[in-house]
Parts: structure tokens; sequence; C-alpha cells
């Protein structure tokens, strides 16, 4: 699990459409998982009636565990997306356009996700065979 953190979280390089899928959809995936799992935290159930809770410090456990895991996801979103646009031959800066409402996250979602790359080698690197 390291090595796949450490090896999805460098900004440098070129993946295809097929890893950016994947990737959108594993963390789709861990994000489901993570709010079962937190659903089923005894402290979880406690944030509703904070009064009844036997540990003052339960809300900030579970918003903790949550905020650890969408900084994760979030960070290793950023840098899949970067490779992507890498794949097009295009600058990593080319994310920012995620700040505009709707239309920049919509953009970068077909850039990434449906446009095909480079073929063979571009600025960024070698060529991805998928």
């Amino acid at each position: 699990m390291l090595k796949f953190i450490r090896s999805n979280t460098t900004m440098t390089g070129r993946v295809g459409r097929k890893t950016y899928w994947q990737f959108l959809g594993l963390s789709f995936a861990l994000l489901i998982i993570s709010g079962i799992i937190v659903s089923f935290i005894p402290e979880a159930s406690s944030i509703i009636n904070i009064e009844t809770s036997s540990d003052p410090f339960s809300y900030a456990k579970v918003i903790g565990i949550l905020c650890f895991l969408l900084l994760t996801v979030f960070v290793l979103n950023v840098c899949i997306t970067i490779r992507r646009l890498h794949d097009r031959n295009m600058s990593g800066w080319w994310i920012l356009l995620n700040i505009i409402p709707y239309i920049g996250g919509l953009i970068i979602f077909i850039i990434c996700g449906f446009l095909k790359g480079t073929v063979g080698k571009n600025k960024y690197g070698e060529g991805v065979t998928v």
C-alpha cells in the first residue's frame, strides 16, 4: 500500500485514461467504504447526541478520521490528474480550472477522462501504452 501511495503521489510523468478511471473508481470506493466504517464507530453515533457521549473527544476522533481520509484522497487525485494532463501534453497548472465553479471541473473531467493522450514521447515523458 505504501508503494502504491508513493508511486502515485508524484506529479511527474504520464498516466493513461485507463489508470485515471481506475484511480477515480478506487477513490470513490475508498470514500464509500470509509463512510460505512465511520458510521459503525461507536463514537459516531454519539455525535448526534453529544450530551450522552461518554467521551468528550468522540466528535474530534470521527472528524479526524474523516479529514485524514479526505485529505489523502484529495492529494492522490490532484497528483493523478496532473499526470493525466501531462499525458495530453498540458501543464499541470491546468488543474486550476477546477477553481471555476461547475464548468472548470467539467472541462478537466472531459480532458482527463475522455480525450486521448499524446501518441509517443512528449515533454513530460514516454508514451503510455493504454
